[in-house]
């Protein structure tokens, strides 16, 4: 599905494929952040801006260039995108989506009656403690993130991933492997100690 991506040292276009909602007016970052993900890295990229500069926003952007570029059933419930964040901005999150990308579906999957918001949307945000429980293996029963579908995989403050024998490490791999449009990492503190911290998380990369 399109085109080939550019060539690592040709320029990024400094313009979005698609049209913003009003009020919506992104930074220069944020539209390079954005082609990054949907060209450079087709669809697989590791954003360490600094924490406040708008990576979550990246992040949309880069979604949407996608749907715009290449593959434009992503964001419908036959082709969702999963969002792993901290339990506190999942509502954050499922806002800036509305905000940001209106056309598309999208639910906190949260709560005792989750499971009920399957093949609903084209958005799933899920919290970090919740990807522990809900893709702990590869079964239906107990594993339903595992069957949702989704095609490109976000992991907001995905430093948390980089203890390898974790449960929610070993449950965002799961995930990853089945994230066959695309990757996208978030963090604003990329290595807290030494450069093996990134190991797991260059493994959900490829």
């Amino acid at each position: 599905a399109g085109r080939a991506p550019p060539r690592r040292t040709q320029p990024l276009p400094n313009h979005l494929s698609f049209q913003l909602p009003p009020g919506c007016v992104p930074k220069d970052h944020q539209i390079e952040g954005a082609h990054t993900i949907a060209l450079t890295g087709r669809g697989r990229a590791m954003l360490w801006d600094e924490m406040r500069t708008g990576k979550s926003i990246s992040a949309i952007l880069g979604l949407r260039e996608i749907a715009a570029t290449w593959f434009p059933e992503l964001g419908t419930p036959a082709a969702p995108v999963m969002i792993i964040t901290p339990k506190g901005v999942v509502l954050d999150w499922v806002n800036w989506i509305r905000q940001w990308w209106p056309q598309v579906p999208v639910v906190a999957w949260r709560g005792p009656n989750r499971r009920r918001y399957a093949t609903q949307a084209g958005v799933y945000v899920v919290g970090w403690g919740t990807v522990s429980v809900d893709a702990q293996d590869t079964t239906k029963s107990r594993s339903p993130l595992m069957h949702l579908g989704h095609r490109v995989l976000v992991v907001d403050e995905a430093h948390r991933a980089k203890n390898p024998t974790a449960r929610r490490t070993l449950a965002v791999q799961r995930l990853a492997r089945r994230a066959d449009v695309g990757y996208i990492e978030l963090t604003g503190t990329p290595i807290a100690h030494t450069a093996k911290d990134t190991f797991t998380r260059l493994d959900f990369l490829s």
